[in-house]
């Protein structure tokens, strides 16, 4: 009996120890699969994104370079696609004399080394090049290819001894001696500016290659004003004025006495050479003293004088990549209003405008009755009054091989009688 109870103890603990056996087992294959299970069902860590390739700094394109008198030496470039604004700060352009412009935004198209810094970094009838970088946070970007050269020149020197001779009732005769001073470029030529005194309205301009020409078709008995311009691509520069008459002058023809050009006296003992208006016939007289100095001595330059070249009418400094901006302006000041009973009435219109091409200025009336266009011998292009009333001008300047065209521009200014 005791016998059989210990084997049946026996048994029992032996199956015990297999169930607990079996549970471990159970239970380190449900650890393991709930380990498995959740290993697969667990999100994967992110794989980090490859950083963009930031965008290089590009290389500026277009760069041209000129000299506009007003302004000095403008250097332009081709604008940058948009996608370089957050990595372009600035732009340095260099010439190759060193001298250093910066323009300050990544949608900068244009760089000025103005004339109006002293000392100028720059010398007369040099040419130059010029670079540009785009800078950004790093550093400087690649550099470009060189401008077109570029030059410093300007508008010639007047000429001198300047003389008039009448040759008949209707007719005078005009010399000169041009001025080696070309600004650096070739004359194009030489205009010879004409009118009656005191009726700048009726201005003529005969154009000429030599050093001389022949005013013809003038009115008997008239003073006639002459200015001479010597001209090259830069424009004109005037010489002083030369008062002359056709045939002797009459009283008959005014109340008003003409100037009377008084000159002479020996260059080794004295010398004057004055102009005196002659007034009214109830004036009192003057009187010119000799000067007791001797005259100065003038010497024309040796020749061959400036050579003429009337085909060089293009931009020196060109060719360029890129066409500059004129920035041009046209503004009458609103308040201003001008009498016709003023003398000279005739309003220079230049002065009203802003602008870097050295094109042609095309002004027109847009109130014909009220005024017209003239060029006057005093103020250039000028608004001539007519009538009383409101005069406006318009003005454009057509586009050459340097600058964009300007305009139409459009402005106004009171007239009263």
């Amino acid at each position: 009996m005791s016998v059989g109870h210990g084997k049946i103890k026996a048994l029992r603990e032996g199956a015990e120890m297999r169930t607990k056996r079996f549970k471990a087992v159970i239970v380190g294959i449900a650890v393991a699969g709930l380990t498995a299970s959740t290993a697969i069902a667990a999100s994967p860590s992110p794989t980090p994104s490859p950083t963009a390739a930031a965008i290089a700094l590009p290389t500026p394109t277009g760069v041209s370079a000129t000299w506009s008198t007003r302004t000095g030496f403008i250097v332009d470039w081709a604008a940058l696609d948009a996608k370089y604004s957050s990595r372009v700060k600035s732009f340095t352009v260099t010439a190759s004399n060193g001298a250093v412009c910066t323009a300050g935004s990544w949608s900068s198209t244009e760089c000025v080394y103005s004339n109006s810094v002293v000392p100028f970094p720059f010398k007369p009838y040099i040419a130059y090049t010029f670079k540009v970088t785009a800078n950004g946070a790093e550093g400087a970007g690649p550099v470009s290819v060189a401008s077109n050269p570029a030059g410093w020149y300007g508008a010639p020197n007047y000429s001198t001894f300047v003389t008039a001779t009448t040759k008949s009732d209707t007719s005078i005769e005009v010399n000169w001696v041009p001025d080696p001073g070309t600004g650096g470029v070739p004359l194009t030529g030489f205009k010879v500016y004409y009118w009656p005194l005191n009726k700048d309205n009726l201005q003529k301009v005969v154009t000429s290659t030599d050093y001389t020409t022949t005013l013809t078709g003038l009115t008997p008995s008239t003073w006639y004003v002459i200015s001479l311009t010597t001209c090259n691509y830069y424009g004109c520069s005037a010489s002083d004025w030369v008062f002359k008459a056709t045939s002797p002058y009459s009283t008959a023809v005014t109340t008003t006495k003409l100037p009377v050009m008084i000159n002479g006296g020996s260059a080794a003992t004295t010398c004057f050479d004055k102009v005196m208006d002659g007034g009214t016939a109830s004036n009192g007289t003057v009187t010119v003293t000799k000067n007791p100095t001797p005259c100065p001595t003038r010497t024309p330059p040796a020749k061959p004088w400036a050579a003429v070249v009337p085909t060089a009418t293009t931009d020196p400094n060109g060719p360029i990549a890129t066409k500059f901006s004129q920035r041009a302006s046209f503004n009458f000041d609103p308040g201003y209003a001008y009498s016709m009973s003023y003398k000279w009435n005739d309003q220079g219109l230049d002065r009203f405008t802003s602008t870097r091409s050295l094109g042609e200025r095309v002004y027109t009336s847009l109130t014909p009755t009220v005024c017209s266009i003239i060029k006057s011998p005093t103020a250039g292009w000028a608004a001539h009054f007519l009538s009383p009333g409101t005069c406006t001008v318009s003005l454009t300047i057509p586009a050459d091989a340097t600058y964009q065209a300007a305009g139409p521009f459009t402005s106004s200014m009171k007239v009263n009688p």
